[in-house]
């Protein structure tokens, strides 16, 4: 059981002169099963008033951050340009203290030479000191200056390096003397052994605790992601590295409402229909806006083209209203969340579960245990409505039948596509199509 929501990303742009008829209005990619997705994988874009998947949004990065001193760093780095480095011993990767020496001539004392810094790991108590450094410079600057000169020369990626350049030289070299003839030669460059000699630096090498350096603490990154429409970002992080917020976030989820199909309370067998038969399914439309919502769902007469089965479905109750969370409410107990769940969705499994079946109304828990299949449908003065509602959820019927298709062809899953256009009262519109998935269940 699962309920996908349409995104409109594969679907071609028609010219606005286009003339279009009723078959025109239904996109052709709704048929895609690759256009739907589940509604805590899309964005909503509020400029575009359209559900966006990742296929929409882009990622770039917001900033670069180190994860020891917690300091934000420029995009063109890769490392954190303070006192951060992790010890290299193997195992270990623990943070390294670091201190500095002044170093003064022993013949006056008051010439100053230079500094040496020392590195500890408050771990292993490794340490390790560089030499004199003479001219003003950063520490990690010092340190990848250690590593460029300590290890290039002699790293299987300096010996590919040279080789590369060598060749590059040697080509334009033969282009040369291809003109004049009355030049020597190029020497073709031979390229480095697949297997290292002596010369160059094995991983036992490095083992060994005189040649090890401090490493550099890479740097960590924060995201934020933008529509590909109109460019405006949906979610920006927060400025701060140690927090977990977002200035601002556009997730589906949080203004989209929820479409969550269920059974009558008194059916007890799993699945949704069997063959030949009429059957009650409920929907639970939530909603998680800030303002009540004026929901209005349609549907495609013609099913067939989307299942093999051939398949009927009626819901009486198309236009409905949902409540909204009240934004006064402290929603500190879990008493508090457990109002937010419909009625047919609710289970006997907690004790806060059974408290809130006692305190729901008689009357909706007699609509959602039908005896027949017409009973679930209420209706006032001839006028369909739902069969029951909440605090910000509401839950109506709709009948669905299934027959075998051509051919006597099975299929376990029917595929049921809504048309939904939500309304809130501050003014706010969207339309997307849904797609439920209803599980065929046992006779």
């Amino acid at each position: 059981m699962a309920t996908r929501y349409f995104c409109s990303c594969r679907e071609p742009h028609l010219h606005p002169k286009a003339t279009t008829n009723w078959q025109g209005l239904i996109p052709d990619s709704v048929r895609d099963d690759l256009t739907f997705h589940k509604l805590e994988e899309l964005h909503y874009c509020p400029t575009c008033h359209q559900l966006r998947c990742p296929l929409c949004t882009e990622t770039e990065i917001a900033y670069k951050y180190c994860p020891h001193c917690l300091r934000q760093m420029p995009k063109k780095s890769t490392y954190c340009e303070k006192s951060c480095f992790r010890c290299p011993v193997e195992n270990c990767g623990g943070y390294m203290n670091v201190s500095s020496e002044s170093v003064r001539s022993e013949d006056d004392v008051k010439q100053f030479l230079g500094k040496r810094f020392l590195f500890t790991c408050h771990i292993c108590h490794w340490t390790y000191t560089t030499k004199l450094i003479t001219a003003p410079q950063s520490v990690a600057s010092i340190v990848h200056s250690i590593c460029v000169d300590g290890r290039a020369a002699s790293s299987r990626f300096a010996h590919l390096k040279n080789y590369c350049r060598d060749k590059i030289r040697y080509e334009k070299q033969l282009g040369h003397y291809g003109k004049h003839k009355q030049l020597e030669s190029p020497q073709k460059p031979r390229p480095p052994s697949i297997i290292p000699d002596e010369t160059m630096s094995d991983s036992s090498s490095f083992q060994n605790s005189s040649s090890l350096v401090p490493l550099t603490q890479p740097l960590c990154c924060r995201y934020k992601t933008r529509c590909k429409s109109c460019r405006n970002p949906l979610d920006v992080p927060s400025d701060k590295p140690f927090s977990g917020k977002c200035t601002q976030t556009a997730c589906a989820i949080d203004c989209i409402p929820r479409i969550v199909p269920s059974r009558p309370s008194n059916v007890h067998a799993e699945g949704f229909w069997v063959y030949g038969r009429t059957v009650t399914v409920l929907i639970n439309v939530l909603n998680s806006y800030r303002n009540p919502i004026n929901v209005t769902i349609s549907t495609i007469s013609d099913l067939d083209s989307f299942n093999t089965n051939k398949v009927h479905f009626h819901l009486p109750c198309r236009e409905f209203k949902v409540d909204c969370i009240d934004e006064n409410s402290n929603m500190k107990h879990l008493s508090d969340y457990v109002r937010t769940i419909p009625t047919s969705l609710l289970t006997n499994f907690s004790y806060v579960s059974r408290v809130e079946l006692t305190n729901r109304p008689l009357e909706s828990l007699e609509a959602l245990t039908p005896e027949e299949t017409g009973d679930v449908f209420r209706s006032k003065n001839g006028v369909a409505r739902p069969v029951d509602s909440g605090v910000s959820w509401c839950t109506v019927a709709a009948e669905v039948t299934v027959e075998r298709g051509a051919g006597n062809s099975e299929d376990s899953v029917v595929y049921i596509p809504l048309f939904m256009a939500v309304e809130s009262d501050d003014g706010q519109r969207i339309s997307y199509w849904v797609k439920l998935e209803l599980p065929k269940r046992g006779r």
